[in-house]
Formats: structure tokens, sequence, C-alpha cells
């Protein structure tokens, strides 16, 4: 998967890789699987989560973080990355087996959850995660999240005029939107390293 923004981020997801973006008062970005050799389908997942309300405005970041990088908890029956994964296979939790892409939401007066694998089934990988609640609107509208319709009625006018934080859309031009095969990649990442 390749990332770019007009913040000048340039990124090749590999496999197991993740990246983490805070939009804060506005970025704009593209990402693009790269077309695989042998056809195969490049899976990812995306998780939007809202920024508190004083954090909104906050100048927008990036980064990656490479597979190797991310730590690892281990024993005899489960392996643990703090952040990372695929979601493959059935998982059986509370005594209710979920299948592959399935999502579930527990409620907040638990502190265990318990999951296995049903027998007779291959190994799963899941993705476990958990946040603060905050007690705060949110409102989303396409791509635009914000606490008020005011707030995403201006974020669409600046989009529009490119002015105020995506002043930088009058001069980007995104290099990834009609696709990325091996050649392309190699082209980008030579460019992005010489600059």
């Amino acid at each position: 998967m390749v990332h770019e923004d007009f913040n000048n981020h340039l990124s090749v997801l590999n496999p197991g890789d993740l990246q983490f973006m805070t939009a804060g008062k506005g970025i704009v970005h593209s990402e693009m699987p790269v077309k695989q050799e042998d056809l195969s389908n490049v899976v990812g997942m995306q998780l939007w989560v809202d920024l508190p309300n004083d954090l909104k405005e906050s100048t927008p970041r990036y980064r990656d973080l490479r597979n190797d990088e991310i730590p690892i908890y281990q024993d005899d029956s489960v392996k643990v990355k703090v952040i990372s994964g695929k979601v493959d296979g059935d998982l059986k939790i509370n005594d209710k087996v979920y299948h592959q892409y399935d999502t579930l939401f527990f409620n907040m007066d638990g502190d265990t959850i318990k999951g296995e694998v049903p027998s007779g089934s291959k190994e799963a990988d899941f993705v476990l995660i958990g946040g603060l609640k905050l007690n705060q609107n949110s409102i989303q509208h396409g791509p635009f999240v914000a606490n008020s319709k005011e707030r995403i009625m201006q974020g669409f006018y600046d989009y529009q005029l490119a002015q105020g934080p995506f002043s930088p859309l009058r001069t980007w031009e995104t290099k990834i939107s009609d696709g990325v095969d091996s050649k392309k990649l190699n082209k980008l990442l030579n460019v992005r390293d010489e600059l």
C-alpha cells in the first residue's frame, strides 16, 4: 500500500506495517494498493478514531511503523502484536462464532473477554481495540469529522477554496491516484530518496 499526502509524506506499507495519521485541522491524502504481479489482493484495515475536542484543530501528523518495530507478546497459546495484525479465520467469543471481517462491539460494563478458536477451525487472528469514551458531539459528513455542523461547513468551504488548513491543495498533485504498479513504485521511491 502506498500513502501520500499534501504535506509531502510518501510511504510504502508492506505486510504487517501500519500508519498513524492525525488529521487535526485538515489534511488531504491518497492511499493506493500496489498492483501485485501475481494479481493477489492487497488487504488492509482502517480505523478512524475521533479526537478529543481540544485536539481537533491540531497540526496534522503522519507516521508509519514497520512490522519489525512492533512489540510482540507471546506465550504457549497466544501471540499478541501490540498494534498490528490481520483478520483471517473464525473466532469464538463468549460462545458466539464470528467470521472473517466481522466487527463486534463490547459493552463497557466488564473487564474480561473470553475468546477461543472453535474446534475444527484453523488458527485465528483478531484485532482488539480499546480507548477512552469521549462524551462530546461528533458529526461526520464524508471525510470530515467535527463537533458542530458549522465546523463541518467551514471544512467544506476551506477545502473547496484551498484555503486555511487546505492551502497546500493549491500546488499539490497526487502521484498515485491513477494506480501503482512495481515500476511506478520504484520510480516514486527514487524521487522521494533524492529529496
